[in-house]
C-alpha cells in the first residue's frame, strides 16, 4: 500500500476509525490478529532474473517486474485499519487517516504498471455446469476421491 502523505497535520492526529461500526470491526476481528505478509522474488540482472525459466517468461510477458519485487514491509497498524475502515468489499475506495485510498483494479494495476488481462476461467465459472464439474473431478482426481461442490454458488 503506497504511504500517504499529507500537507500540514500528522498521520495521528486523523482518525483511525470511519465510523463505530469500523472500530468495533477491528476490535473485534483485526486488533489481535497476526498479519500474513505477501512476499515476492528476489530477482537478479540476468534475463531468467535468478528464477526458473517457466517463472521469469511470464513475469517478462506480462510486465510484472514491479508487482513480483519483494515488497517492503508494511505499516501494520494502518494496514488493520485500511482492513477495519473498508466495511463493504464492494467499495473501491476506503478512507484511513484521513486520506482516500483507491482500491480498484485499475488503481492497482496503475501502482504495479500492469495490464487488464482477459480472465479466461471468469467465463467459464459463469457457464459451467455441475454436471461439467463432476466430470472434471472424476478425470482428474484419484478414484474414490470426496469432493463436496457447493451447490449455492458458482
Amino acid at each position: 500500500m503506497p504511504k500517504a502523505k499529507q500537507k500540514g497535520r500528522k498521520l495521528k492526529d486523523c482518525p483511525r476509525f470511519i465510523s463505530d461500526e469500523a472500530e468495533e470491526h477491528f476490535e473485534e476481528h483485526l486488533k489481535n490478529k497476526k498479519l500474513f505478509l505477501e512476499k515476492g522474488f528476489h530477482m537478479q540482472d540476468s534475463p531468467s532474473l535468478g528464477l526458473p525459466s517457466y517463472v521469469s517468461e511470464i513475469i517478462v510477458q506480462r510486465g510484472w517486474h514491479k508487482f513480483v519485487q519483494n515488497p517492503d514491509p508494511p505499516l501494520v497498524a494502518v494496514v488493520k485499519e485500511f482492513y477495519a475502515n473498508w466495511l463493504d468489499p464492494k467499495e473501491e475506495v476506503v478512507m484511513v487517516r484521513g486520506t482516500e485510498v483507491d482500491c480498484s483494479v485499475g488503481a492497482i494495476n496503475q501502482i504495479y504498471g500492469l495490464v487488464d488481462i482477459t480472465d479466461e476461467y471468469f467465463k467459464f465459472t459463469e457457464t459451467v455446469t455441475e454436471e461439467q464439474i463432476n466430470e472434471a473431478l472424476q478425470l482428474t482426481t484419484k478414484e474414490g476421491t470426496q469432493w463436496i461442490v457447493s451447490t449455492t454458488e458458482k
